[in-house]
């Protein structure tokens, strides 16, 4: 199998959250592939946080993407000199107000396709409240604590359908 080969990339659309790219390949079998997509955003963190009761601690957000609400890991993006287990310990206190002892698990692609956005993993054990979550106009998500048990009934039954929540959940207890 060989690699396809950059020959062309354009900057299609840029906004605040999102850039799209169009580039332009030398396929394996030395034919133009056209146009192919890219979307861009910052790589991101799930934090798969446990309380000392082992209860996982998720977020209910509304998301205009499905136009529904979803149930969600805390989360976030990564920001400029911070490691994915800064970001992770930093978007807990925030989005949640819990604390606890972290570890970096590794991180996944979110649709290889189309994309090079990695969502990073990060455990955070033995999480106590600490302060009130910082709400934002935007975010304003209900937080709470719930047995990993159910969690995986409600990840079978398919009541979850968020990917980041169900990928991080599967990393952390490999």
């Amino acid at each position: 199998m060989k690699k396809w080969l950059l020959k062309d990339s354009k900057r299609v659309f840029t906004s605040k959250y999102i850039s799209i790219d169009s580039n332009d390949y030398i396929l394996p079998d030395g034919t133009l592939g056209k146009e192919y997509l890219v979307l861009n955003r910052p790589d991101y963190v799930l934090i798969v946080a446990t309380t000392k009761e082992n209860k996982l601690i998720v977020e209910t957000n509304f998301r205009w993407g499905v136009d529904d609400f979803t149930m969600e890991l805390p989360a976030g993006w990564i920001d400029k000199n911070e490691d994915p287990l800064m970001t992770g310990r930093r978007e807990l206190r925030e989005e949640t107000g819990y604390e606890g002892n972290g570890r970096y698990l590794g991180y996944f692609y979110l649709a290889p396709s189309f994309s090079a956005i990695k969502g990073h993993v990060v455990r955070i054990e033995n999480a106590v409240k600490v302060s009130e979550q910082e709400k934002k106009s935007d975010e304003n998500a209900l937080i709470a604590e719930m047995d990993m048990d159910k969690v995986m009934e409600l990840i079978k039954n398919n009541d979850i359908k968020e990917i980041g929540l169900i990928a991080a959940i599967k990393l952390a207890l490999s």
